[in-house]
């Protein structure tokens, strides 16, 4: 018998039986629990693909003003390696009369999803729009020396004088100073001219760093914290989740988050990860601001891949 059951608690344990979802840094306890924070009133829910009482698939997901994507990106669909052909068709097909029946109820009007053959052959009869964005990433199978040559040649300069003029300190589950991380915290309010979140984010990105699940880099010029970067952590990739540099000093053209974010590629590389995720990097920005950020991300990085997603929407159909 096959079935779909919804669940909004115990991710831990359905994670431990799909590894591949754990792979994902954005699918750890933790990282959902902040997610859940940041974005207030969105409750995770996870939908469980089960065949005879036993777990096969799963798929993170919220519901916002009639709208289902998890916490507003694309949903993606994990399988048990082990899945065969014949069970993973069947668990389509509860799967797609699950997404069709909210549709039909008018529970959502639109659903966001990461491209998938199966999902898009069963749902291309409704309205629907494909979109894409390019995520700049790096190889960190690759040699230090080969990850240095697929940096930007201008960046080359700019790195040496932040290894030479800065000095820098790691936060991690080895070094937990609660007093630096706080410190990091002040640094974003201080340069943002307000909180734009909350403390409890910070406290479940801390618990992240205590869980092995994130490390945070500091910056530090003349014993000024002037550059920080928080590094998420999957169990094979790595994701550039928040970075705040002293914008008096950027404006005067000191080259401080250079040499901070090698710091936080070439130590994901030494935690065995296979992948450093920079995000997105195309094809829209909203400012000017997102722009420049992309073409710094785009400066570390010589590979690109692009990620596909569909929108089915009942909105103006």
């Amino acid at each position: 018998m096959y079935q779909l059951k919804i669940d909004t608690s115990n991710f831990q344990q359905y994670l431990e039986e799909i590894p591949d979802a754990k792979k994902v840094y954005a699918f750890s306890v933790k990282s959902i629990e902040y997610s859940a924070a940041y974005n207030a009133g969105m409750v995770p829910r996870v939908g469980l693909l089960i065949k005879e009482e036993v777990l096969k698939g799963l798929f993170f997901y919220t519901e916002e003003d009639n709208v289902m994507t998890f916490f507003n990106s694309p949903i993606k669909i994990f399988w048990k390696e082990d899945l065969g052909a014949d069970d993973q068709f069947e668990l389509y097909q509860v799967l797609l009369s699950f997404f069709e029946k909210k549709l039909e109820n008018k529970e959502i009007t639109k659903l966001s999803l990461f491209f998938d053959t199966s999902l898009f052959s069963g749902l291309q009869k409704l309205p629907f729009k494909m979109n894409s964005y390019y995520e700049s990433f790096i190889n960190l199978s690759c040699s230090y020396e080969i990850i240095r040559k697929g940096m930007r040649r201008s960046f080359r300069s700019l790195i040496n004088w932040g290894n030479r003029e800065m000095k820098f300190v790691r936060i991690d589950l080895n070094n937990c100073n609660y007093e630096a991380f706080d410190s990091f915290r002040e640094f974003h309010i201080q340069v943002s001219g307000k909180e734009t979140r909350s403390k409890q984010t910070w406290d479940l990105q801390f618990e992240m760093i205590k869980q092995g699940n994130a490390f945070l880099e500091l910056g530090y010029l003349e014993n000024k914290l002037v550059a920080g970067v928080l590094i998420l952590v999957g169990q094979s990739e790595a994701f550039y989740g928040v970075a705040v540099n002293d914008r008096g000093l950027m404006f005067d053209k000191k080259p401080i988050g250079h040499a901070i974010m090698v710091k936080a590629i070439m130590h994901a590389k030494e935690l065995g990860l296979k992948t450093f995720n920079l995000g997105k990097t195309g094809l829209e920005f909203a400012n000017e601001k997102e722009e420049a950020i992309a073409k710094f991300k785009r400066g570390l990085s010589s590979e690109v891949r692009i990620q596909n997603f569909f929108e089915v929407s009942l909105e103006s159909s």
